[in-house]
């Protein structure tokens, strides 16, 4: 297996006056292309932090991020070009949108820096990843505030692959959404890792980890607490907190 993402002793403390918080402390993990890593624990846990560190949103205090063989900058036009083949799906995704913009011109916002863009073929191609995601070609017209959050939801994620990306790192993308749309979106999801995308898949909801991902690591107050595969996780927790978490889902 090729290794696609390695994470080395990543460090972050936020600091507010003359307080300061330890968000993640020590985090190591490896991925395999094609391969799903849930990152899973409760809400100050440090696992978002880690999401949007990776994504080059926050920069780390210390340790290490390799993508596809190559060691991540945080700023310039370096940063921006290694993060070409990475995408991130936030929580919200209502505010991951520009309402001001209908939903084609969204979707040029992902590719627009890297390439230059055909007007017809590119209408043809974010046509063709709305309908994957369930969503007709009449949605490319319309603006956020007309769709639902479910809708807005696949709009972001056909968005995210509109560049062809080999990491998706997905944030709490399901818990605003109902069951049934949950249940949608986890479909997709499983259908992109078959298709060879690489995904780290962030949730408190530990019960949607075993519909999707290969490996869990449970994370509490920015520490590893305990990682595996995800069935011997969920069948045979070692730690407390995880016995926890698996306890008030199941």
């Amino acid at each position: 297996m090729t290794k696609i993402l390695e994470i080395k002793n990543l460090n972050k403390t936020f600091k507010k006056a003359s307080e300061s918080t330890k968000a993640v402390s020590n985090f190591s993990c490896q991925m395999n292309e094609g391969e799903c890593i849930g990152i899973v624990g409760e809400s100050g846990s440090g696992k978002s932090t880690i999401a949007v560190i990776i994504a080059g949103f926050v920069k780390a205090d210390s340790g290490s991020i390799f993508f596809d063989g190559n060691e991540l900058v945080f700023k310039g036009k370096a940063a921006r070009l290694q993060r070409k083949s990475m995408q991130m799906i936030f929580q919200n995704p209502t505010s991951a949108l520009n309402p001001h913009m209908t939903i084609l011109d969204n979707l040029k916002e992902a590719v627009v820096y890297y390439e230059k863009i055909d007007k017809d073929a590119f209408y043809a191609k974010a046509a063709e990843e709305l309908k994957k995601m369930g969503l007709t070609p009449e949605y490319l017209h319309r603006y956020p505030k007309e769709l639902s959050g479910g809708e807005c939801q696949r709009a972001t994620i056909a968005r995210s692959l509109i560049g062809r990306p080999k990491l998706l790192i997905c944030d709490e993308i399901t818990s605003a959404l109902d069951v049934c749309v949950q249940a949608e979106i986890i479909r997709y999801l499983l259908e992109l890792k078959k298709s060879g995308i690489s995904i780290l898949f962030i949730t408190h909801d530990i019960t949607l980890t075993s519909q999707l991902c290969d490996r869990i690591i449970v994370m509490k107050q920015g520490k590893i607490v305990e990682s595996g595969n995800t069935k011997d996780i969920l069948e045979n927790p070692v730690s407390d907190y995880t016995r926890m978490l698996v306890g008030a889902a199941y």
